[in-house]
């Protein structure tokens, strides 16, 4: 596996995290136990953040920041499933958006 591919699949996963560390804050704002929720998306966020940090040791910084953006993807996808949240189609079509961007920056990097 290339040093490029690592560091994409670390960004990647990285915004897995970070996409689950809102549901969570989501979930504190609704539920009972609040500070479980954010006692788990403190813990998401600083899996994030080392995952993260250690893509940026074989991506360049404006890469890794672009294929981030994968979160807003991510978050999205999560909230129609875990939460139930209504997504509009617009919406549909800015993650498709996100998506065909991130991998057009990922497969040049």
């Amino acid at each position: 596996m290339t040093s490029a591919l690592t560091g994409i699949l670390l960004v990647a996963l990285s915004t897995v995290f970070d996409s689950f560390s809102q549901i969570c804050m989501k979930w504190a704002s609704q539920k009972r136990h609040a500070a479980v929720w954010i006692g788990s998306a403190i813990a998401f966020s600083i899996v994030e953040a080392v995952l993260y940090t250690y893509a940026l040791q074989n991506l360049a910084v404006g890469i890794a920041f672009a294929i981030s953006g994968l979160s807003f993807a991510t978050v999205t996808i999560l909230a129609r499933v875990l939460l139930k949240e209504h997504v509009t189609m617009s919406r549909w079509i800015g993650v498709a958006l996100i998506v065909t961007g991130a991998s057009m920056v990922a497969a040049y990097a």
